[in-house]
């Protein structure tokens, strides 16, 4: 029965390692160097070399596509562009004086008695909005905003990771 048991533990183990190493399969570690032309020129629009701390390939819906997070003027930022240099999404942190007004004012609506640890510009599929992380009585919510300044949705992140 100890032998059993030792060898199903075994089995859980190593099942559990190959799904991790599959899944890690999926990203790749790169330089900018590695990537189209096309994809480089993207990322050159946005960061230098020097500024990418991270780098991967990745399978998204069936298609080729490279995460790029750098680090600009302190701000960690991250991009998403394909291999043909097309930009699938981008996230950018911005100080609050550089959201739009009605942005703004739902900024200070939603982080009233808290503290707005972080404010990103989201570009998706070409539609903008703003990403707010507030803490507040000891939680953490995540809010998103149109670019007219409506609450589009909140989460709750308190004891998740960034």
């Amino acid at each position: 029965m100890k032998h059993i048991t030792a060898t199903l533990i075994a089995l859980g183990a190593l099942t559990g390692w190959l799904i991790c190493s599959a899944a890690d399969q999926d990203e790749k570690p790169l330089k900018l160097t590695d990537l189209p032309a096309a994809a480089q020129k993207a990322i050159q629009q946005h960061a230098t070399a020097d500024q990418i701390t991270e780098l991967t390939q990745e399978d998204e819906d069936g298609k080729v596509v490279y995460d790029v997070e750098f680090t600009k003027a302190g701000q960690h930022n991250e991009l998403t562009v394909t291999a043909a240099g097309k930009i699938v999404s981008m996230e950018e942190q911005v100080a609050e004086k550089d959201v739009p007004d009605a942005v703004r004012k739902t900024i200070a609506q939603q982080s009233a008695g808290g503290k707005v640890e972080v404010i990103e510009k989201v570009i998706e599929d070409g539609k903008t909005h703003y990403e707010i992380t507030v803490s507040k009585a000891g939680q953490k919510v995540e809010t998103e905003i149109a670019t007219d300044g409506k609450l589009v949705e909140t989460q709750e992140k308190t004891g998740e990771k960034d």
